[in-house]
């Protein structure tokens, strides 16, 4: 993008980063599940749990969710 277009700004919205981030997450959760139990996730697995709980929206969950997942990312 540089060379073809150096003045260009480069601009990324939320949407796609979180998409990516989510994606990014699934593959690293599926591959270390595969090397770990030799098959893929199941629901029981707190790996899966995880993954579902961090793709669920802000407005379906409570306050009491929201505050357990996201108050250890700042202690």
């Amino acid at each position: 993008m540089r060379t073809a277009l150096p003045d260009a700004l480069v601009v990324v919205d939320h949407f796609h980063v979180v998409q990516l981030a989510n994606k990014m997450l699934c593959l690293v959760r599926r591959r270390t599940n595969s090397q770990d139990r030799g098959r893929r996730g199941r629901a029981t697995d707190p790996e899966w749990k995880a993954g579902r709980r961090l793709l669920r929206n802000r407005k379906d969950r409570t306050n009491e969710q929201f505050a357990w997942m996201w108050n250890p990312l700042f202690d």
